[in-house]
């Protein structure tokens, strides 16, 4: 909210604002975001290439895949293509300040703006050293917690999973549930004294003697 208001809203800072949400809604690292082109991007099928392009060479070979995009993010992006869009979704940036980054500058000035960024009072990323890349990590967190580990790793495509389990995931919000346990074993049933009339057959074998009996099972 803070970055739609501060960002979006300014010609000056547009390009921060696409990027952090190419980062936050599809993992993207940096150099996918930098070379990115509108030829990637396929919003009718809602779908986005991260793939080997002239003058760009992915991280890994597990870096080559589609990403899939929700509704937002596609009405976003649709905003952001003129008829004469240019190659790149990411324009230049008139200095670029790092090596091989056509928008060096724009990834510098989103980074000083996240450190810059005040929440409840506090400064969470004013002393981390790559806060764009906190973006990747949320997005993949929260991929963790809608779909579980392995749809994580597939989505921020790391060729192990252990990369995800170690660098990637809030995980110290989770438990085993044991409030949710401990009250199913203090429901009572509904009436006092009834017992589930449906019973299974189970075959006990002890001291090679087979013995059949019946059990019930009470829910």
């Amino acid at each position: 909210e803070m970055a739609k208001v501060e960002l979006s809203g300014s010609i000056a800072d547009f390009e921060q604002w696409k990027i952090l949400i190419l980062v936050i809604s599809a993992g993207l690292r940096r150099n996918e975001v930098d070379k990115l082109r509108w030829t990637d991007i396929d919003l009718k099928s809602q779908k986005l290439h991260i793939r080997d392009a002239e003058g760009h060479t992915l991280k890994t070979s597990s870096s080559v895949a589609s990403i899939a995009l929700d509704n937002r993010t596609c009405e976003i992006i649709s905003g952001w293509k003129s008829p004469k869009a240019p190659t790149f979704v990411i324009s230049e940036a008139h200095n670029p300040s790092m090596k091989h980054m056509r928008c060096g500058d724009h990834f510098s000035r989103l980074c000083q703006w996240l450190r810059n960024l005040i929440v409840d009072g506090e400064q969470p990323l004013a002393h981390v050293q790559k806060p764009l890349h906190e973006l990747r990590k949320e997005a993949g967190s929260r991929v963790n917690e809608l779909h579980g580990l392995h749809e994580a790793c597939r989505f921020l495509r790391h060729t192990s999973i252990n990369t995800t389990s170690d660098y990637y995931l809030n995980s110290d919000k989770v438990t085993v549930g044991m409030d949710a346990l401990i009250e199913g074993e203090q429901q009572a049933p509904t009436n006092e004294g009834e017992t589930n009339k449906s019973g299974e057959d189970i075959l006990i074998i002890s001291n090679n003697t087979r013995t059949q009996r019946s059990i019930q099972f009470v829910p």
